[in-house]
């Protein structure tokens, strides 16, 4: 397996503990140029459960968590990329790789909101997140669009989730 793809193991067996299916998985671990199939991801699940390691019992083990733990985890992450975004709006950075990675979490949530069901709490994350953009002295129109797409992409599924 490619070095480069090899890193991204760890990060395969999180996404599909916490719920996402391996075509899921591809598409959220296909990023900064490297591409991962489906096929890929089976085939690492397959290896594992080879060795002893099933997948099957990461995804139990996760999912019997407390759920709301869990979110205030999601939550934790999401507000610290929102302060990331902000550091970077202030230091006139660029920060799509942060916005990205909003997306991708707000993803993982929205599986778990799906399953637990947690309006009030994402609100909260997007009005942190709307407050650290807020703050930002100078954001060019570009970093504009990023957010205008990341906020809008959060507030369709906000209202399809809850129509």
């Amino acid at each position: 397996m490619p070095a480069n793809k090899k890193r991204l193991l760890p990060d395969a067996r999180t996404l599909y503990a916490q719920g996402l299916s391996p075509a899921e998985i591809a598409e959220v671990l296909s990023t900064d140029g490297t591409s991962v199939s489906e096929r890929t991801i089976l085939r690492w699940m397959a290896a594992d459960k080879a060795a002893g390691r099933d997948w099957a019992h990461l995804r139990q083990a996760y999912l019997g968590r407390d759920p709301s733990t869990t979110m205030v985890t999601l939550d934790r992450a999401i507000a610290a990329m929102a302060d990331r975004i902000a550091a970077c709006m202030e230091a006139d950075e660029p920060f799509t790789a942060e916005a990205d990675a909003i997306q991708k979490l707000d993803k993982v949530r929205e599986g778990w909101a799906a399953r637990h069901g947690n309006l009030p709490t994402t609100l909260s994350v997007l009005h942190d997140v709307a407050a650290h953009a807020h703050k930002a002295p100078d954001v060019s129109p570009a970093d504009l669009g990023v957010l205008r797409r990341v906020f809008a992409g959060f507030i369709d599924e906000l209202r399809r989730q809850h129509s």
